[in-house]
């Protein structure tokens, strides 16, 4: 059986208070997705808040 996929959204915001937003453009699973949104938040430090695109529901948060 294949794991679920869906599309996210992320938004979230850097350690210097830079907006990060961007979304998923293909459905991908929720491991994929956290892996997605900890390497965008990596390279500066801060969180990043995933939600189900169809939905809006709140998925998981990365902070690094």
């Amino acid at each position: 059986m294949k794991p679920p996929r869906d599309y996210y959204y992320f938004t979230g915001e850097t350690l210097d208070g830079d907006l990060i937003s961007f979304e998923s453009m293909e459905p991908i699973t929720e491991e994929f997705a956290k892996w997605k949104a900890y390497d965008a938040i990596r390279p500066y430090g801060g969180h990043i808040d995933a939600f189900y695109a169809e939905t809006d529901d709140f998925a998981f948060d990365v902070e690094v």
